[in-house]
């Protein structure tokens, strides 16, 4: 009986908290140098709310809330920073100034730093 009770809880710990996931990509800055690849997760923690995670080989993370429209991400900064999901899977990243690099979806074992 008691093992009931733990399954129950494990269930309702999972049910309240729902994290739908949108994808993950690599990041790759500077294509000789693999410490500097990020890995970039893009995850709906609401209904209709996202955000982005990007994570470095250090171990350091930065994560901003994201304004979805379609395929387009869209961080609130003084930078006008947005993502694209593209057709392939590809994520394309942007700035007030344009097209900046195509970040590639990353495999499920990837981790930042190795993430090629």
């Amino acid at each position: 009986m008691p093992h009931r009770i733990i399954f129950c809880a494990a269930i309702s710990a999972v049910i309240s908290a729902p994290v739908y996931a949108q994808g993950r990509w690599c990041d790759v800055m500077v294509p000789s140098m693999s410490r500097f690849d990020a890995l970039i997760e893009i995850s709906s923690v609401s209904d209709g709310d996202y955000e982005a995670t990007v994570s470095h080989e250090d171990g350091s993370k930065s994560n901003a809330p994201l304004v979805k429209s379609g395929s387009k991400f869209t961080k609130e900064n003084a930078f006008g920073e947005y993502y694209v999901v593209r057709e392939n899977g590809d994520l394309a990243l942007y700035d007030a100034e344009g097209f900046i690099r195509v970040a590639k979806l990353a495999r499920p074992d990837a981790k930042p730093g190795n993430c090629r």
